[in-house]
């Protein structure tokens, strides 16, 4: 009786380590967003990698004679069931002064809202269903009756940017 009430305990525990390691990790639609994407019409790029169990990712901007602006750092991470984006501004010489900003997903959705009342109200991740080099985002304004902001990008499979 001892033998068995011990193999329940242990195969109890190992179900438990492994339904909590495996709800910190990062969805499969995130962790597609590793590589560089380059925005459509070459004003900039995204990079993205997976480490430690979070997707990092650096905004770059490219003007019209060619400078290159490194504008801010993103990082997702699976907290609670929820997927949270952070935005991280850049400090020194950036072309767009941005701010420390924390958007929630509900559960797995790759749609993030902003945890307070300032622009972007969300931000939305979707990669295409049929061309998985394919990127659209769309950042929502705070007011509904304004036009939401549409990025296209497109995986950088060749290696330039």
């Amino acid at each position: 009786m001892w033998s068995t009430l011990k193999n329940s305990i242990s195969l109890l525990l190992l179900l438990f380590i492994f339904q909590h390691t495996s709800l910190a990790q990062l969805p499969k639609k995130i962790q597609n967003l590793a590589g560089t994407w380059n925005y459509q019409g070459g004003s900039g790029y995204e990079i993205f990698q997976v480490q430690n169990g979070e997707l990092y990712g650096e905004s770059y901007l490219k003007t019209k004679v060619g400078m290159t602006y490194y504008v801010e750092q993103i990082r997702v991470k699976y907290v609670n069931k929820n997927l949270i984006y952070e935005t991280i501004p850049v400090k020194g010489d950036s072309l767009i002064q941005s701010k420390k900003s924390t958007f929630i997903s509900e559960r797995r959705r790759m749609k993030f809202e902003h945890t307070d009342n300032s622009y972007p109200a969300a931000v939305k991740y979707k990669i295409s269903c049929f061309n998985k080099n394919k990127l659209k985002i769309t950042i929502y304004p705070i007011v509904e009756d304004q036009k939401k902001k549409v990025l296209r990008l497109t995986r950088n499979v060749d290696g330039t940017l």
